[in-house]
């Protein structure tokens, strides 16, 4: 049985947003947050490069799971 990810635990979807268009945009958002605070200084360069290489192979992650079908479907 394979463990849920963050996505599959989300309980909310409108007209709108779909649970995987809602998981796509919070990845988005975090990568530009965390560039952001790299380009400040407020956060080091060498961590937000890790952070942002984990980002991307998470969107990879989801991008995998709605084209296998774990995710739901776009709205």
């Amino acid at each position: 049985m394979r463990q849920p990810e963050w996505w599959d635990t989300l309980n909310y979807q409108s007209e709108a947003m779909s649970r995987f268009d809602l998981a796509q945009a919070s990845l988005e958002a975090e990568a530009r947050v965390t560039r952001a605070r790299a380009d400040l200084r407020l956060y080091p360069r060498r961590h937000a490069g890790r952070d942002l290489k984990r980002l991307e192979q998470e969107a990879a992650r989801l991008e995998d799971s709605m084209l296998a079908g774990t995710a739901d479907e776009r709205g």
